[in-house]
């Protein structure tokens, strides 16, 4: 049989009328759409200032909904917890800007200047060590590096233009801010009707819509309550760790690595090699320590924390939440990079529950 003929069967076999009657409207929705697409930019961008509030407020809600659900074991009223979780909330955001929050701006920008001075020290020691002649790809990386850490640190503003910046935008920050915490405790008081009434809509549209969406709950609210947990060990480990050794900002390494955790596997790696050439200053002795405490320490989390605190069902597919990560930060940017491994938590329990027919296991 010719390739010609079996060609033509393959295309007979897969190819119907009904099928490229449906490509052909997507591409005409797509026409359509790029033709159209100053007007729906405009429209996107008047949506996101109106709804902008409304989806910080449900965030809030939903982030501090295990909170209020705790305070109700103890027989605690929403009307005492709700406003005593915000005051709370409120207090400690302004205790952090006003006194702990300067002190850090003015260590990070310290430890940069550091970091770039030990990566410097340690291109130094490569060359003395080659006869003055380094290798042209090692002198390349270290230009490239060296160039990053230089606009790194250009792009870190003097506090006081900080603070002059931020009041420049302060009417429009404390504006959303407070229609957004008003919003996040009316959700969060009524959570359970709001989440209701947003299942019936889902239903109304479909059966399948309102399982994707508890699904999608399930597996990113389980995903998010570890991450916490993972967080906090993970900034008193690492803290307390860069305090023994000596480090002079054990505090804010442990903030930066706790906080990596939020960008999937680069962030945990970039925050040790930072420690690391923060710390080239030190005595031979104490380097030593931080450097076996940074090869030690990620097996550590990956072997023995992270087993005992993630279900199973919060274990990660490399190569699909890698996918996930490059794939949501080239869209949406860095927004896209903190989103990515929920998005994928998301994407992973809906496809699990078409597997299963749309039906809920637990159902």
């Amino acid at each position: 049989m010719s390739l010609i003929v079996k060609v033509q069967e393959k295309v007979e076999k897969y190819v119907s009328l009904r099928r490229l009657l449906t490509v052909i409207l997507v591409l005409s929705i797509i026409l359509l759409l790029n033709l159209t697409w100053p007007i729906w930019s405009y429209l996107f961008g008047k949506a996101k200032v109106i709804l902008m509030p409304f989806i910080i407020g449900f965030g809030i809600a939903y982030m501090l909904r295990p909170i209020v659900v705790y305070f109700e074991r103890y027989n605690i009223k929403r009307g005492i917890s709700v406003p005593i979780t915000f005051i709370v909330i409120v207090l400690a955001l302004w205790w952090l800007f006003s006194s702990i929050f300067p002190s850090i701006y003015s260590d990070l920008a310290s430890l940069v200047d550091t970091a770039i001075e030990g990566f410097q020290k340690l291109y130094t020691m490569y060359v003395e060590n080659n006869n003055n002649q380094p290798s042209p790809i090692v002198d390349g990386f270290y230009q490239q590096v060296l160039d990053y850490f230089n606009k790194l640190m250009g792009s870190i503003p003097t506090l006081p233009a900080l603070v002059s910046n931020f009041f420049g935008k302060v009417l429009g920050v404390v504006t959303t801010a407070m229609f957004s915490f008003i919003i996040g405790i009316y959700f969060i008081m009524d959570y359970e009707r709001v989440s209701k009434g947003t299942l019936n809509l889902a239903e109304m549209i479909s059966p399948k819509l309102r399982n994707s969406l508890i699904v999608i709950n399930e597996s990113v609210s389980s995903y998010l309550r570890t991450l916490v947990v993972i967080m906090g060990i993970t900034f008193v480990e690492y803290g307390l760790f860069y305090f023994i050794v000596g480090h002079k900002y054990a505090l804010v390494m442990g903030i930066i690595t706790s906080l990596a955790l939020l960008i999937p596997y680069v962030g945990g790696i970039s925050a040790n090699i930072f420690g690391f050439l923060t710390a080239l200053g030190l005595s031979s002795t104490r380097l030593f320590f931080i450097f076996l405490g940074v090869m030690i320490l990620p097996n550590v989390d990956s072997y023995v924390i992270s087993p005992l605190v993630y279900s199973k069902r919060n274990k990660i597919e490399p190569l699909w939440s890698l996918f996930t990560f490059f794939a949501a930060s080239t869209l949406f940017g860095f927004a896209g990079i903190l989103l990515s491994t929920p998005i994928y938590f998301a994407i992973r329990s809906v496809l699990t529950l078409r597997a299963n027919d749309w039906v809920i296991e637990s159902e």
